[in-house]
C-alpha cells in the first residue's frame, strides 16, 4: 500500500482566549455566522478560572 493513501489533511484549529471584555464572544459569533457551509465545532472550557 502506498503511504500517500494513509495521509489525511490536517484539521484547522483556532484557540480563542483572552481577558474579560476583549470581544471574544463577538469574534466567535462572526466565525459561527459567517462559516459559509463549513462545519465548525465549539468546545467551551467550563473549568477556566473565574476572577
Amino acid at each position: 500500500m502506498d503511504t500517500s493513501e494513509l495521509v489525511t489533511p490536517p484539521i484547522p484549529l483556532t484557540i480563542l482566549t483572552g481577558f474579560l471584555g476583549t470581544a471574544k464572544t463577538t469574534l466567535l459569533n462572526c466565525i459561527l455566522h459567517g462559516s459559509q457551509g463549513q462545519r465548525i465545532a465549539v468546545l467551551p472550557d467550563p473549568f477556566g478560572a473565574w476572577a
